[in-house]
C-alpha cells in the first residue's frame, strides 16, 4: 500500500524529532507511548503547523500565486488545519486502540488540504517568501509541545527545510 503525502512527510519528521521525543507531551503520556508513536504523532502537529503557516503566508499577500487559490479557500484550510491541530493535542495516549485510527484519518485530512488546487504549485515556487510564516508556527507548536523555548526556532527551521524538501520530491 503506498503511503499518503503527509505519512511520507510525517515519517521523514518522525525520523528527524524521534531523538527529542523525551520532550514532547506529558511524563504520564510517555508511559503509554513508544518514542516511535510519539515522533509520529509530533510529527503530524509539525506538519499540521507548517501548513498553517503556508496558508497564513498566502493570506497575508506575500505569495504572488495568492490568487489561484483565493482568500477563502485560504480561509477554510486555516481553520480546518487549527481544527486538525486541536484533535492532535487532544488525543490521550491512553487510548492507544484508537490512536492509529485517528493519526490515519489526520492524514488523510492533511492530504485533502495539500492535494488540492494548485497548493502543490504554489509551495513549489513560493517556499522561500512562505519560509518566514512556516517557521513562525511550526516553532510555535514545537513551544506548545514542550520543546525548549530556547531551541524551537532554529529547530523549527531544520524541520521547515526537511519538509519543503520532502515535498518538492513528491
Amino acid at each position: 500500500m503506498n503511503q499518503s503525502v503527509t505519512e511520507e512527510i510525517v515519517d521523514a519528521l518522525a525520523v528527524e524529532i524521534g531523538p527529542d521525543a523525551s520532550y514532547f507531551r506529558t511524563e504520564s503520556e510517555r508511559l503509554y507511548l513508544s518514542g516511535v508513536e510519539i515522533a509520529s504523532l509530533i510529527g503530524t502537529g509539525i506538519f499540521a503547523s507548517f501548513c498553517v503557516g503556508l496558508f497564513e503566508g498566502i493570506k497575508k499577500g506575500v505569495n504572488k500565486h495568492a490568487e489561484k487559490l483565493g482568500e477563502d479557500l485560504v480561509d477554510l484550510f486555516v481553520d480546518k488545519l487549527k481544527i486538525l491541530l486541536k484533535r492532535i493535542s487532544s488525543i490521550k495516549a491512553e487510548k492507544l486502540d484508537e490512536l492509529s485510527h485517528e493519526v490515519k484519518d489526520i492524514h488523510q485530512q492533511l492530504d485533502e488540504i495539500v492535494l488540492s488546487k494548485n497548493v502543490m504549485e504554489v509551495v513549489t515556487k513560493d517556499s522561500e517568501e512562505l519560509y518566514p510564516y512556516e517557521i513562525k508556527e511550526v516553532s510555535r507548536y514545537l513551544r506548545e509541545v514542550g520543546f525548549p523555548e530556547d531551541e524551537a526556532s532554529e529547530r523549527a527551521e531544520i524541520l521547515v527545510i526537511l519538509i519543503q524538501r520532502e515535498w518538492h520530491q513528491i
